[in-house]
């Protein structure tokens, strides 16, 4: 405010002087503030309430009056003490920059997601499932004989799981009942796996040391025909046909025969993956605030407290800045 500003104005009675001055000029500065303050809230409703999905309350720093914290303006008026010192103390500067009010506006943003990250994790030891009544068996080599009734055999073969794929050797070594004689036959690979059930699910374990009953009749001169049985009794997989051709068998014999059905070695236990350490990718929530300091400056004519057109215009404009971009975020 200018000193011609300063002086048109009444004085108050019983003062005179700089004190005077000072009041008047703080008064004129809180209208000032006040106007703007109004006007921009009320264009602030007015832009905001085309967007319903938009929530906002104004804090009214004249009126006292307040819905949310949500948006607020509070205005002040601070007369010449600033504008004084702006004007290095010259009472009489008028300079565009001492008649204005500023408009210092703080947007506080909440920005979310999920962040990336890599994570070590202990997967513990695991086996698969490997007890199974799906199996197959293979006779590889095979020889017999019987006198006077009574009988022996042998074979050689492999047993597989069929859940697991895995194949183990085994043999049959056993005595009964047999006539005739038979030199080993080996099979060369004309056969094929004989499928076959039990009745319970088991193990390679369950088929070491356990009684079997191989039943064969057969011919041959260097190559024949052998046929043969064998059973399991307790695995509840009886009468598994296992005979075919073969190569080296000469003479003639037929025997049922009772014994034991070996594994070779170490049965095959379940496959497993030892515990291990993988790495992988996790998602992470977070969430913190942003804010962004947005100011801008009314000017006003010597001597009023009312907003010309020019400003009215500029504020407006501002306002409206405001509300698209952050509307749309």
């Amino acid at each position: 405010m200018s000193k011609e500003e300063s002086e048109a104005m009444p004085v108050p009675d019983g003062k005179t002087g700089r004190s005077t001055s000072e009041e008047l000029n703080l008064t004129l500065s809180q209208d000032r503030a006040n106007n703007v303050e109004y006007l921009f809230q009320e264009m602030f409703r007015r832009y905001m309430a085309g967007n319903g999905e938009i929530e906002f309350a104004i804090q009214s720093s004249v009126s006292g009056e307040r819905d949310e914290e949500v948006v607020s303006l509070p205005a002040e008026g601070v007369g010449d003490r600033e504008t004084l010192v702006e004007g290095g103390g010259d009472v009489e500067a008028n300079d565009p920059a001492m008649r204005r009010v500023d408009i210092d506006i703080v947007v506080t943003r909440q920005e979310s997601g999920m962040a990336p990250s890599m994570e070590s994790r202990v997967i513990p030891e695991e086996c698969e499932p490997h007890a199974t009544n799906q199996w197959a068996i293979k006779l590889t080599l095979a020889g017999g004989g019987g006198h006077a009734g009574l009988g022996g055999a042998f074979a050689i073969g492999q047993l597989k799981n069929r859940r697991t794929g895995q194949i183990a050797e085994g043999s049959f070594v056993g005595g009964g009942i047999g006539v005739g004689l038979q030199t080993p036959g080996a099979d060369p690979g004309w056969g094929d796996w004989t499928d076959f059930v039990t009745e319970d699910i088991c193990t390679f374990d369950d088929f070491d040391n356990t009684l079997s009953r191989l039943t064969t009749a057969g011919a041959g001169a260097f190559v024949g025909y052998g046929m043969a049985w064998i059973s399991f009794p307790m695995r509840g997989a009886n009468s598994i046909y296992v005979g075919g051709f073969n190569v080296g068998a000469v003479g003639i014999d037929a025997g049922s025969n009772v014994g034991n059905w070996n594994i070779h070695g170490t049965p095959p236990g379940p496959r497993c993956v030892p515990e291990h350490e993988v790495e992988r990718e996790v998602f992470t929530p977070f969430q913190f605030d942003t804010q962004d300091g947005l100011r801008h400056t009314v000017y006003f004519d010597t001597g009023s407290s009312e907003i010309n057109d020019e400003q009215f215009r500029l504020l407006d404009a501002f306002v409206q800045h405001i509300t698209d971009r952050y509307s749309d975020e």
